[in-house]
């Protein structure tokens, strides 16, 4: 379980909030610090006991949907994806996988149990293997604009290797080494970004022959 949790000015400062009295709200952030990365908490009770809040403050928030309560026992924070943005790499799935499975994602990110509203909690967050495979698979078109991205960054490279050359045409080693790598870039690389960087080369070399003379 995480360390840090984030809540919403959203939720925390809307006028449904403010209204409940002070333990109820204390006891929503204390809920919010031990949830797991779904949202899901399995010691709300224990938590209440905790703080010195009651079963009317777990009630209220209940009522007021700040919680959505399950037969297990265990609380949601209806806003949790509101309140909270995890990272994939960071991110790990609740253990009580009957209560993802019935957990549905809104427009506005809060959650409900009505299918009709929202999008399975389990797909949003790659649960099944077929949302998995597709986060990592690269299309046609994905490779076409890599490769040409590519291209760019290898001509902005080249272009900053030919002007760093040049500043000290003098040294030897330095203008073999950047001709080393030019040639070495321009393998592979497009017909029209072949032609933009001999152009940019005769420019280069033009200026220097008249800056030595």
């Amino acid at each position: 379980m995480a360390n840090r949790r984030m809540f919403s000015r959203q939720i925390a400062r809307s006028d449904a909030f403010l209204d409940m009295p002070l333990s109820t709200q204390a006891l929503y952030f204390q809920i919010g610090l031990d949830c797991d990365d779904d949202g899901i908490c399995q010691s709300a009770k224990s938590v209440m006991r905790l703080v010195g809040a009651n079963q009317n403050d777990l009630d209220v928030l209940v009522a007021k949907k700040f919680l959505i309560p399950f037969p297990n026992g265990v609380y949601v924070v209806k806003h949790w994806k509101i309140n909270n943005y995890i990272q994939s790499d960071r991110y790990k799935p609740s253990a009580f996988k009957e209560v993802r499975e019935l957990l549905n994602v809104k427009e506005n990110r809060s959650y409900t149990t009505d299918k009709a509203q929202g999008k399975p909690l389990c797909l949003l967050n790659g649960y099944t293997a077929d949302t998995v495979d597709t986060q990592y698979s690269i299309g046609k078109d994905s490779r076409e604009v890599e490769k040409y991205s590519t291209e760019v960054d290898e001509y902005k490279y080249l272009d900053n290797s030919l002007c760093s050359s040049y500043v000290s045409v003098n040294d030897d080693r330095s203008k073999s080494k950047s001709n080393e790598v030019s040639t070495n870039l321009n393998s592979g690389i497009s017909e029209e970004l072949q032609k933009a960087i001999d152009e940019q080369r005769a420019k280069m070399s033009a200026r220097d022959e008249g800056r030595f003379k």
